[in-house]
């Protein structure tokens, strides 16, 4: 399945939905992750600073607003998820960068921050695994 179509489909479908909020600073935050998204790499604190803000903040503010993005899209998907074989936009907590995610798979395009979750998953049952085990020893 092409991923051009459904991540175009689905931006114009939260653009619709005013998701964003056009002409806020938020907004603008939306637009120039959509137009770096096929290279998918992460934004840096001072390219969105200065590409989106046009004047020197700190990273702390950058921050608050890629997590109001993020909250806006988790918010939208909460209420209006996508139909059967679309597609969700995420905004992963470890890059400052717009996902793919396939609704009708039941997982991540890959790239994406939950391509790695099983593994993650089962380190962190390992982990209990051997804690639980000191304890019973200790």
């Amino acid at each position: 399945m092409d991923t051009g179509h459904l991540f175009d489909a689905e931006i114009a479908r939260l653009r619709a939905a005013n998701v964003a909020g056009s002409g806020t600073l938020t907004g603008e935050l939306f637009n120039f992750l959509v137009d770096r998204w096929p290279d998918a790499s992460g934004a840096s604190s001072d390219d969105i600073a200065r590409e989106v803000f046009e004047h020197e903040i700190d990273d702390a503010t950058v921050c608050v607003y890629v997590r109001r993005l993020r909250k806006e899209l988790a918010d939208f998907y909460a209420t209006q998820p996508p139909e059967e074989g679309g597609a969700r936009i995420a905004l992963p907590q470890e890059t400052c960068a717009l996902r793919l995610e396939d609704v009708e798979e039941g997982r991540a395009r890959p790239g994406s921050y939950r391509a790695n979750r099983p593994s993650t998953l089962i380190a962190a049952g390992v982990a209990l695994a051997v804690l639980a085990l000191v304890a019973l020893l200790a």
